[in-house]
């Protein structure tokens, strides 16, 4: 559940719930997020649902799927622009409980019209 807080001062401030999830195929355990620079927020999954999502905010309140993820034991991590707000830099953990060099983690990096899209 993304949560948005505004500081009041040095000691105050507001929490507010942004979005909750009705279920695992909507919105699965997000535990990272990034906002992009006009304000839409890109949530990676880590819940219990077979496949992992890269899952967008959009300024109405719905959520979108980005990108999906089908390997077993992983998930999406640090998501993260760049200073120029062109590139998502996004992250697949790897698997080192298996020990062999195939599951080792994974790292992208995504161009795209983003003033064009929803995000």
């Amino acid at each position: 559940m993304p949560w948005e807080y505004r500081p009041l001062g040095r000691s105050l401030g507001w929490l507010r719930l942004v979005v909750e999830s009705p279920s695992i195929d909507v919105l699965s355990g997000p535990d990272n997020l990034t906002v992009s620079r006009q304000g839409g927020p890109i949530l990676c999954e880590d819940g219990e649902a077979d496949t992992q999502f890269l899952r967008g905010l959009t300024r109405d309140g719905r959520i979108v799927d980005f990108a999906a993820l089908l390997l077993n034991n992983r998930e999406w991590a640090g998501a993260t622009y760049s200073p120029d707000g062109r590139t998502l830099f996004v992250n697949i953990q790897g698997d080192t409980r298996l020990g062999e060099p195939g599951n080792l983690g994974y790292s992208f990096a995504i161009w795209g019209p983003w003033k064009a899209g929803a995000l």
